[in-house]
C-alpha cells in the first residue's frame, strides 16, 4: 500500500487473505475454571493493537446481542400466538411466565454496553516497549563477539606457528 498516493500496489487483500496474518498476532486462552477469556496481540504499533482488541471484544459483544435479541423476538412471537390460541388456565399462565422470561432477555439485550462480555482489563496501550528485548540483543551481540575474537586470535597463533618461516 502506498500511503502517500493512497492506492495499493498489488490487488487490494481480502478478509480471508488477512485472516491468517492476524490470527498469528493473536492469543486467545479460555479458563473452564474461572471462566475468562484471556486476549493478547502483538503488533508493530501499540496504538492498533489496543484498537483490535477493542474491536474483537465490541463486535463479538454485538454478535452475541443481536443473536439473543432476534431469538428473543422470534420467542416472543411465537408465544403470543400460542397465547391466543390456548384456551387452558395452566398453559396461559405458563406461557405468560415464559413471555415475561423473553421480555427480559429483550430489555438485557437493549441496556448497556457489556451484555456477554464483562471486560476485567480492558486493552491499553504500554509504556514500555516488550519487544524486542534490547538488552538481551546488546548482551548476545556481546557475547558472541568475544567469543569469535577469541577464536580469531587463538586460529591467527596456531596457524602461525605452522607456517614455515622463508629464508
Amino acid at each position: 500500500y502506498d500511503a502517500a498516493n493512497k492506492e495499493w500496489l498489488i490487488p487490494k487483500p481480502n478478509y480471508l487473505e488477512a485472516f491468517p496474518y492476524y490470527m498469528e498476532l493473536l492469543y486467545s486462552d479460555y479458563s473452564t475454571q474461572r471462566r475468562i477469556i484471556n486476549l493478547q496481540l502483538e503488533h508493530v504499533s501499540p496504538i492498533f493493537a489496543k484498537e483490535f482488541l477493542d474491536s474483537i471484544i465490541r463486535e463479538g459483544d454485538k454478535v452475541l446481542r443481536e443473536f439473543d435479541m432476534q431469538v428473543s423476538i422470534d420467542s416472543l412471537e411465537y408465544l403470543n400466538v400460542e397465547l391466543a390460541e390456548t384456551k387452558l388456565l395452566n398453559i396461559k399462565s405458563s406461557i405468560n411466565q415464559m413471555i415475561l422470561s423473553q421480555m427480559q432477555t429483550k430489555m438485557t439485550t437493549q441496556l448497556g454496553y457489556n451484555y456477554v462480555v464483562k471486560v476485567i482489563d480492558p486493552p491499553f496501550i504500554p509504556l514500555k516497549p516488550y519487544r524486542p528485548n534490547r538488552r538481551f540483543i546488546v548482551m548476545l551481540t556481546t557475547l558472541c563477539g568475544l567469543v569469535f575474537g577469541i577464536a580469531l586470535v587463538l586460529m591467527r597463533q596456531y596457524i602461525g606457528f605452522n607456517i614455515p618461516k622463508q629464508t
